[in-house]
């Protein structure tokens, strides 16, 4: 458990700490979610099922096959993008046992899903131009973009402190 001090103007801040503190030493499958490591096995298991679903008229491609509606749906160059990020993200994990390697794959992954997410918001997307064929609908797209690439920096800069054994 972490303990925040909460002062009037920050607690915003502390709160956020506070979850990444949290979180931090809390395992998902046998691994640390915010490591580099578990970012590129979670992450790239979710993008692969996300990206085969949006072929099948589960998530996409189109507004009426999603289960979500127009209100989230994947287009068909959305799910290869995904399809083939989640591979290479597997292929990172199991693939490249090199710390080093793997923490700057998350943070390029990071900063990319943080332009996409910028990107969606201000650009010209929000008129109904699409990316690359990629059509990033508001806010739902947004929003994922800014999380999974926030997600994706503090797993590749965020070093938790071991923690220490009593004794």
């Amino acid at each position: 458990m972490y303990e925040c001090q909460l002062a009037p103007t920050s607690w915003m801040w502390c709160a956020l700490k506070c979850a990444i503190l949290s979180a931090s030493d809390k395992e998902v499958i046998g691994m640390n979610i915010l490591s580099p490591e578990g970012f590129l096995k979670v992450g790239g298991t979710v993008l692969l099922v996300v990206g085969v679903l949006g072929f099948f008229a589960l998530i996409g491609p189109t507004p009426e096959a999603s289960l979500f509606g127009s209100a989230w749906y994947f287009d068909n160059a959305e799910n290869v993008a995904h399809t083939v990020l989640g591979l290479v993200a597997l292929g990172v994990a199991f693939g490249l046992k090199d710390r080093n390697i793997q923490k700057w794959v998350v943070a390029l992954v990071g900063v990319l899903g943080i332009a996409f997410g910028v990107y969606s918001l201000f650009g010209p997307i929000t008129e109904g131009v699409t990316f690359m064929g990629a059509a990033l609908q508001n806010p739902t797209d947004t929003i994922l973009h800014l999380v999974v690439g926030a997600w994706g920096l503090v797993a590749a800069f965020y070093s938790p402190k071991p923690a220490m054994s009593g004794m």
